[in-house]
């Protein structure tokens, strides 16, 4: 197993953003080695750019690869052995509310780092009111080859400059190229309250794929629209797909995602209510959710 490389970064440890009121809950499955390494880049990131955060990893999986990593980090890990498929929503649902402890809390991918700037920005808008908060403006640039190694030995994102970042290409074969201008994955942060409010992330979703579009949407429906970081990219650490992603029981999964998401934009407030009322954003993996409101607001067909 790969070891954490020690690393300080050019920030002095006195110099990181204050977020006592932070939590983060990451959900981690190790299916490629590539995982692991950008696991390690992101804690050594977290850790030297903001300071007293609570950071929780979830590890999810069949083996568990990850415990001595955050030992050595001083960051919490929770093992779930697991050989089925991995319920990134229901892991969420546990980390954001009933393990965290602060009053804010972050979704959180394996494999991106955020720009200080951002993360200021981001929880001044937290502490001022606002419910929902993406640390970055859309731009979801993924970082490969050399640039991608560079990251990994040193995870600070003062060696590519947020304007440079800004101008990657859309297209080409560089070291950084924007796949997504306006993505709402990644990292999403929240107000704890608000989100158990409106119900958390919806359990029907499994895997990847539409799970963070819907609490967005439904959020946002509920009166709570979220708001991003002007002028400041995401970077994503590029990696190969696990064999999970090549399953046609993932693509399957996903096309379900999708067809869940469309459904579940086409209801009105009220009935987003009823349901999270009613605790039926809480069920299990698709084909079908439970007889109940859900299946009969949606008319689920299977």
């Amino acid at each position: 197993m790969p070891q954490a490389r020690m690393f300080t970064g050019p920030r002095a440890m006195q110099d990181r953003i204050a977020a006592a009121d932070l939590g983060i809950v990451i959900p981690f499955r190790h299916d490629r080695p590539e995982r692991f390494e950008n696991l390690s880049a992101v804690l050594r990131h977290l850790t030297t750019t903001l300071a007293d955060a609570e950071i929780l990893v979830i590890e999810d999986g069949a083996q568990i690869h990850a415990a001595a990593l955050c030992h050595d980090l001083g960051v919490r890990h929770i093992a779930r052995p697991n050989t089925g498929a991995f319920h990134r929503t229901r892991i969420l649902n546990q980390g954001i509310e009933s393990l965290l402890t602060r009053r804010f809390a972050a979704s959180y991918d394996t494999d991106v780092l955020i720009y200080p700037q951002a993360w200021q920005q981001a929880l001044a808008g937290l502490r001022a009111g606002r419910a929902v908060v993406f640390p970055y403006d859309g731009r979801f640039c993924d970082a490969r080859g050399a640039l991608r190694a560079r990251l990994l030995a040193n995870p600070d994102l003062g060696q590519i400059p947020a304007d440079q970042a800004q101008a990657a290409p859309s297209k080409g074969k560089g070291d950084l190229v924007c796949i997504n201008p306006n993505s709402v994955g990644g990292v999403v942060l929240f107000d704890r309250a608000t989100y158990r409010a409106c119900g958390g992330y919806h359990e029907a979703f499994v895997g990847w794929g539409f799970e963070d579009a819907e609490i967005m949407a439904r959020m946002g429906k509920l009166g709570h629209a979220f708001h991003r970081i002007a002028e400041v990219p995401l970077i994503h650490l590029s990696h190969p797909r696990g064999r999970s992603w090549a399953a046609a029981s993932w693509y399957g999964a996903s096309r379900r995602n999708n067809a869940l998401f469309r459904a579940m934009g086409r209801l009105s407030a009220a009935q987003l209510t009823d349901l999270i009322a009613a605790g039926e954003l809480r069920c299990d993996s698709p084909p079908a959710p439970k007889p109940g409101l859900l299946a009969q607001i949606l008319r689920w067909k299977g």
